[in-house]
């Protein structure tokens, strides 16, 4: 697993994700980069890059947004040329603007009609709430439905909340990246 810090949080996302600063101006040129570092050229880089590409349209802009200060992708194909099956997952990590736990779970409450799950979750980190939905996608390339886990853990000795969205297109294997999605969770901590 490697470590990925940004100012007072950090997770550790599993080996083989790749891991941007979502601020850069250009995602899909860093995507690329760090796909041809982390792989070596023996992969294809822009091709990977290229399908991760539309997870990762709008993060720039979302940086600036909203305190997005980490964003990690994996992606892997399975199956032959013709008819590959391409596995993808995103994560993205960001500090909350002040609100409080209350107006929190508020909001995700009213939320619940929208089929969101919610529960309370106990993480080395702390005490958090987990929401897990279904996410319908409407981009060129891309539709369906994901699932979406987000995490909101407070951040200590603060009215911010670290937020950990992880995403995956493949329904199919929503256990297994639940699983995946739980271990990265896990591993979130405040320095």
């Amino acid at each position: 697993m490697t470590s990925a810090v940004t100012r007072s949080v950090s997770i550790r996302m599993p080996r083989g994700w790749l891991e941007i600063d979502p601020r850069n101006p250009d995602v899909t040129a860093e995507l690329t980069r760090t796909a041809r570092e982390q792989w070596g050229d023996g992969v294809d880089a822009e091709r990977i890059a290229r399908h991760v590409a539309p997870m990762a349209s709008g993060l720039r802009a979302l940086a600036d947004e909203t305190g997005l200060v980490l964003a990690g992708f994996y992606a892997d194909f399975l199956g032959d040329e013709d008819t590959p099956l391409l596995l993808t997952a995103n994560a993205t990590l960001a500090i909350s603007p002040p609100v409080s736990i209350t107006d929190l779970r508020h909001d995700l409450y009213a939320r619940s009609a929208e089929k969101i799950s919610i529960r309370t979750v106990d993480l080395p980190a702390g005490e958090g709430v987990l929401a897990t939905c279904e996410v319908d996608l409407r981009r060129t390339g891309w539709t369906g439905s994901g699932l979406l886990h987000r995490y909101f853990v407070p951040v200590p000795d603060s009215s911010r909340f670290a937020v950990l969205s992880l995403f995956t297109p493949n329904r199919d294997l929503a256990d297994l990246f639940a699983d995946v999605f739980g271990a990265i969770a896990e591993s979130l901590r405040f320095d």
